[in-house]
């Protein structure tokens, strides 16, 4: 392949990584403000708008997402209710034939019916006036909105909404004009219709109801007509305010539901937006937690773990290792604060994040300005050093990207000249997981040594390579042979300059540096990972708190997880939930319901034909499942109460208001001289029905009317139909009025079947045709009925209540669906604070617990300080390198655990900080990042104890001749948080190197501390005992 295509791939491929990259900062900005939102979100209880807590002012962006929402979810039922429209219109041609045509009376007055002085008494003027009214304004309207509406939002045809909506009300009331009819019904149809089938929101729908009822009685007083009998004029006036009063009481039944209904709308809006934004979160979290785990340990790793691998450590016989540094860092660190030290690694290690994941290598981790990375390891793979070759070019080629980026900041002038060098090495080597509270994947073996020195020994901005890995890549890069490079431990090597492959050659290094071949070894810098030795040791049972660790994590592959975007963040995270809505079938059943969202669904097999069908019984019916069943309990269990309350408070105001129209009834009729009839209504209402409704409220308190409630309450709701009935008889009224507020008043017995009301709201209508055309004519307990009227009356019940039964059942099932949201956020929000105390103890593997802390404050903060006084300690195995080639590497990596496990309780105990790691080297610190006064003590202390645990060590490894060199040193240093995906607290400055160097130049078996480090305990802790 061309090496200009395979550059160019990789080029693509990292800046889709950086766009990934910048698509997952955009969403989580605006996740975390979305979030601060929610919290200070409330509902206005009287017009429902979502406000803000501590403004009380209306979150406009809020309100404008959730009338989307609220127009896509009513779009199915608008339709069919401008559906219905044109159905009603329609039919009703007849009607307006048999009234203004044939002169058929079914006004509810006995009176005839008087001339209007608007129309005219022809039959032509009225009918024609009327069909012209529907056929030219009405009709057309509807039909516009209604083919608008499918293909067009509500917030795009609002005006249009609004204009059809007014038409529709306006033609009862020209249709009561021309026909002199004051009846209510066809108003009442429209509020119903408005409240029920319209995208429009409560409030405005009730503002606008409520003006409709004082515009209908404007227009029904403003003009009584003329009449001869002025009785019919007073009987007009008196009709229209009781059609008023039945009008307001109806607006009030359809109100309380309507806002019931919406405000369980809102409540769905708000809560499938906490759990998609919670999934979400939860999501994020999870992803963090793996990230923060593969930067601890590859993937591979952590799926052997999950599998139940106690010790993992394999030799792996062809890898290349590669380190890069970043030159004079120890320059720039001293002309820099601390937090812009840190903020340059952060720039330069991040693209080289980039670069790795591209490549496919693996990251092993940062040691300092020291970057280390291996092929081949943990998964083996063939062209392992042509991957890290290519790594290390694309590194070289990035540095004046990085250098441009960095002259943008604020401090950029301060770094001048940008360059690093990197060393190459390929063999073999032992790798494994070591660590039982910090478990790191670690390598050992000369191969790491060797390629620590080709970066040590290196020039800047060139890439310096062994021969053994010049003769892997020899017939496909440009190399140039250095010459010989003496490396510590191996004498003299031939080296090479890796040069370049394709069209992009890396530049030659200056003459004079290479005129000479051997270079001295160069010990700037962070101390680098050294092969290391060890013995067979006892097997550690803690070993398995590693897989503990690992417990719940899901096998999402890495890659995938990094290139991924976020499944639910949108560039407005509104949409989420209008999308679902607009995608979902509200009205299907529950098959097709399944089909939805995830959080869209009910526990299986609570459907909506169960949920009307069901009768409530203490035992679970067949075929509902378990999970279905107990749902069900609980959320009739959590509602109860308010249940309850609402039927209590509604039968003590029927008790109350109902003696005062009795009264009112009995004293109309004794005026007529109707004695029997007056008596018998005082009877019925206070010898019957009083007495029934006020011991059925007492026994509502009993513990034991869970045990009945529902069979009581259809009972004496049908008592009180039956009193009803009688009372019209009585009264000689064929009216509808009361039949149909019972018939709505039941719909919204919430703690009665679903099924049993709606049976309930047909024998009552059932009720009303046979007291009115069978029961009442055979007593002679009124004239002969109107058929036509009562099948009039008749209609408007069944309408009333099915449409309001339709509403309440939808209502009522959506209020299910919170629930059931309610309990997933809650379960999601204890998943949440399970994974981030998990996050949380993986961070406290990787970083000192007040760093953590800070982190979770402020994420996006950049953690660096300068300690003034610090104490910082190097061990190092004695002759670990020729012993490390005797073991096998699961002998290696369990003296290791055994060994760190040891050094880490004598750390904890003086409260030191383990900063890493390095292959048999154990670095730590006192003084940092919690200051304390008596850190040179402290580590000192550590290392006297240090060697106390030799002799156990050595019994266990079973090498008698086991030694350590220790090396101290006190003074400042910087120190902070390097690396976004692989998070480290590290230390700068000469005090580390330093330490190293008393480290390595010591004597087995003592430590080795400075001149600094003795004062301070002198000055700090006199009279502390130790000798020098």
């Amino acid at each position: 392949m061309p090496d200009g295509r395979g550059s160019t791939r990789t080029r693509s491929s990292v800046e889709r990584s950086r766009n990934s990259s910048a698509t997952r900062t955009k969403a989580l900005s605006e996740f975390n403000i979305f979030l601060k939102l929610l919290d200070e979100v409330a509902i206005h209880y009287v017009t429902l708008y979502f406000i803000s807590i501590t403004t009380s002012t209306v979150i406009t962006k809020m309100e404008q997402s959730f009338t989307n929402y609220y127009a896509n979810s009513q779009r199915r039922l608008y339709l069919r209710g401008l559906t219905a429209l044109v159905i009603f219109m329609v039919t009703t041609f007849a009607y307006d034939y048999l009234v203004l045509w044939d002169g058929l009376n079914v006004s509810s007055s006995d009176s005839t019916t008087v001339t209007s002085r608007y129309v005219g008494n022809t039959k032509l003027t009225k009918f024609t006036l009327v069909v012209v009214l529907k056929v030219v304004i009405v009709l057309p309207l509807i039909f516009l909105t209604y083919f608008r509406a499918r293909k067009h939002s509500y917030t795009e045809d609002f005006w249009l909404t609004w204009f059809c909506v007014g038409t529709v009300a306006c033609y009862p009331l020209a249709y009561n004009k021309v026909t002199n009819d004051y009846g209510v019904s066809w108003v009442c149809l429209v509020i119903m219709y408005i409240y029920s089938c319209t995208p429009i929101r409560f409030f405005p729908c009730s503002v606008f109801c409520m003006a409709y009822l004082m515009v209908y009685v404007i227009v029904m007083l403003a003009d009584i007509p003329d009449s001869e009998d002025p009785a019919n004029r007073s009987a007009n006036r008196e009709r229209v305010s009781s059609e008023t009063l039945y009008a307001c009481l109806f607006y009030l039944l359809i109100l309380l539901p309507s806002q019931s209904r919406e405000c369980a709308i809102r409540v769905s809006y708000m809560s499938e937006l906490m759990v998609l934004l919670q999934q979400e979160q939860l999501k994020m979290e999870e992803t963090r937690s793996k990230f923060l785990l593969n930067s601890m340990l590859p993937e591979t790793i952590v799926v052997q773990l999950q599998s139940g691998r106690e010790l993992i450590a394999d030799a792996y016989t062809d890898v290349t290792v590669l380190f890069a540094e970043v030159c004079d860092f120890d320059f720039f660190s001293s002309k820099l604060k601390p937090q812009y030290v840190v903020e340059l690694l952060n720039v330069i290690f991040y693209k080289f994040d980039k670069l790795v994941d591209v490549h496919h290598v693996h990251k092993v981790e940062t040691i300092g300005a020291v970057y280390m990375v291996v092929g081949g390891c943990p998964d083996p793979m063939a062209n392992h050093a042509e991957l890290v070759a290519n790594l290390a070019l694309d590194m070289i080629r990035c540095i004046p990207e990085v250098s441009d980026k960095i002259a943008r900041k604020p401090w950029g002038e301060l770094v001048k000249d940008l360059n690093i060098r990197i060393g190459i090495n390929s063999g073999a080597l032992m790798a494994g997981v070591v660590g039982i509270r910090n478990p790191r994947f670690k390598l050992f073996g000369d191969t790491v040594n060797v390629a620590s020195r080709m970066e040590t020994t290196n020039l800047p901005g060139q890439i310096q390579i062994t021969e053994a890995t010049h003769t892997i890549l020899c017939d496909k890069y440009f190399t140039t042979y250095r010459g010989k490079v003496f490396v510590k431990g191996r004498g003299d090597m031939n080296t090479y300059f890796l040069r370049g492959k394709g069209n992009y050659v890396i530049p030659y290094p200056p003459m004079a540096l290479l005129a000479n071949g051997t270079i001295p070894e160069d010990v700037e810098g962070a101390p680098t990972p050294k092969a290391s030795d060890a013995n067979p040791g006892k097997k550690l049972a803690k070993q398995s708190s590693i897989a503990n660790l690992l417990t719940g994590s899901a096998k999402t592959p890495v890659s995938q997880l990094r290139e991924g975007k976020l499944s639910i963040m949108r560039d407005n995270i509104f949409d989420i939930v209008e999308d679902a809505e607009e995608n979902g079938d509200e009205d299907d059943d529950g098959a097709s319901y399944s089909n939805q969202s995830e959080i869209m669904k009910l526990p299986k097999g609570l459907t909506r034909l169960e949920v009307l069908l069901r009768v409530h019984s203490r035992r679970r019916p067949d075929g509902l499942s378990q999970e279905a069943f107990e749902f069900e309990e609980s959320y009739r269990l959590e509602n109860r109460a308010r249940w309850l309350r609402f039927f209590r408070i509604s039968i003590t105001v029927f008790l109350v208001l109902k003696p005062f129209m009795t009264l009112y009834q009995t004293m109309r009729l004794a005026s007529t001289r109707r004695f029997t009839e007056s008596n018998l209504i005082f009877l019925l209402n206070f010898g019957a029905m009083y007495p029934i409704c006020i011991a059925y409220l007492f026994y509502t308190f009993s513990p034991d009317f869970r045990n009945f409630e529902q069979s009581l309450s259809v009972s004496v709701t049908f008592v009180v139909a039956v009193v009803l009935c009688a009372e019209s008889v009585a009264a000689n009224s064929l009216g509808h009025a009361y039949m149909s507020v019972l018939a709505l008043y039941q719909c919204y017995f919430a703690n009665v079947s679903f099924l049993l009301r709606f049976v309930l709201g047909f024998l009552i209508l059932g009720l009303y045709l046979l007291t009115t055309l069978v029961i009442a004519p055979e007593f002679n307990w009124s004239t002969d009925p109107d058929q036509m009227r009562v099948g009039r009356n008749a209609l408007y019940i069944f309408i009333f209540f099915a449409g309001q039964a339709w509403v309440v059942f939808n209502s009522e099932f959506k209020q299910r669906i919170n629930h059931y949201r309610e309990i997933t956020l809650n379960s999601q929000k204890q998943k949440l604070v399970e994974e981030e105390q998990r996050i949380t103890k993986l961070l406290l593997n990787l970083l000192p617990e007040t760093i953590v802390h800070k982190l979770k404050e402020d994420p996006e903060a950049t953690i660096a300080d300068f300690f003034d006084n610090v104490t910082v300690l190097f061990t190092d195995m004695v002759n670990f390198t020729a012993y490390s080639s005797k073991v096998s590497a699961m002998e290696l990596v369990q003296f290791l655990n055994d060994m760190y496990t040891r050094f880490d309780t004598i750390a904890e105990k003086e409260n030191l900080y383990k900063v890493e790691i390095i292959g048999d080297a154990y670095f730590v610190v006192g003084g940092c990042p919690i200051v304390s006064t008596t850190n040179a003590l402290a580590v000192v202390s550590a290392a006297t104890d240090m060697f106390a645990a030799l002799p156990l060590l050595r019994r266990n490894c079973g090498l008698p001749d086991l030694n350590i060199r220790i090396g101290v040193h006190s003074g400042p240093v910087l120190a902070g948080v390097v690396g976004s995906k692989d998070p480290r607290y590290h230390l700068f400055g000469e005090t580390v190197t330093i330490a190293h160097f008393l480290e390595s130049s010591g004597s087995p078996g003592r430590i080795h501390i400075s001149e600094s480090t003795w004062a301070r305990m002198n000055k700090d802790t006199p009279g502390h005992g130790f000798k020098v």
